[in-house]
């Protein structure tokens, strides 16, 4: 693992396709900016919110899940 310091960033092209674009991903030290190729414009997000959602999504899916489970039983 590497650890990001400073004003050290990491540049990914992604595999997500967005309007026909591929997404990239620039890791800094406190946020996260992800933008479709060529664009000079970004979202930036900061890593708290991405686990926030991240977790939330994991429960919505769980709670599916579970809710399926219980139609099939009965």
């Amino acid at each position: 693992m590497t650890r990001l310091e400073g004003q050290a960033r990491v540049v990914r092209e992604t595999g997500a396709i967005v309007k026909r674009r591929p997404l990239v991903v620039e890791l800094s030290a406190l946020i996260l900016r992800i933008r479709p190729k060529g664009a000079r414009w970004a979202y930036e997000v900061d890593y708290e919110s991405v686990f926030v959602l991240g977790a939330k999504k994991a429960a919505e899916k769980e709670r599916g899940e579970r809710e399926l489970q219980r139609r099939r039983r009965k």
